[in-house]
């Protein structure tokens, strides 16, 4: 079976769910960005990959990867694609697939990760999960032998898609239910309130040591 290495690339404090400032305090959205940091390694841990490492995000993000015993990387917290890419060639190095899984998915499960493994077609190709929303990519798989740059940001679905063309690189975009959905916005917080009543009055639970 191929070696798969998710990597969850996380935000430092000053700049986490910046888009969520009229809405909630800074010491919300931080906890807010770890609870959800929390139900990602969750979801990733209980899956069929072989190494899980979170990169950047600070002490708090460090201290949810200790608690489920995966790596954590520190990170300049200035240059997401760049920070990813720098633990996808790590990876690549060492022979692994990796899988790009952002920290801010709510409803993601272990069963979401392994689809875009078998997706993967035993790690021959890429595999690009669509938001729901915003036109963004809430999920990739690369290759471990693919030369290949991450181009988060605006409307990255299609610029991964246009640059896996021009690079002859095979890929599928693959629906998953569990990864549509990301927090960014305060449209996406009312979003998941409604499909998980309460979700917005568990902003304060207890992160570590649970």
């Amino acid at each position: 079976m191929v070696k798969v290495a998710v990597l969850i690339p996380m935000k430092g404090s000053d700049k986490v769910k910046s888009r969520l400032s009229g809405t909630l305090s800074r010491c919300q959205r931080i906890t807010l960005a770890n609870n959800l940091l929390n139900r990602v390694v969750s979801a990733a841990k209980g899956s069929q990959v072989s190494s899980i490492t979170v990169v950047g995000g600070g002490s708090l993000s460090r201290e949810i990867a200790r608690k489920f015993s995966v790596d954590w990387v520190e990170t300049q917290g200035i240059d997401l694609n760049l920070e990813l890419m720098n633990s996808v060639e790590v990876k690549k190095s060492q022979g692994f697939a990796s899988i790009y899984l952002p920290g801010d998915l709510p409803f993601v499960k272990s069963s979401d990760v392994n689809k875009v493994i078998a997706g993967s077609n035993s790690g021959s190709q890429m595999v690009f999960v669509p938001s729901s929303s915003d036109g963004g990519t809430n999920c990739m798989l690369i290759p471990a032998y693919f030369d290949f740059p991450t181009l988060l940001g605006e409307d990255s679905l299609s610029k991964h898609c246009q640059a896996a063309r021009v690079k002859d690189l095979g890929f599928i975009v693959l629906e998953s239910t569990g990864m549509s959905i990301d927090l960014d916005t305060e449209v996406d917080l009312e979003r998941c309130e409604v499909l998980e009543p309460g979700f917005r009055a568990r902003l304060g639970e207890p992160l570590v040591g649970r």
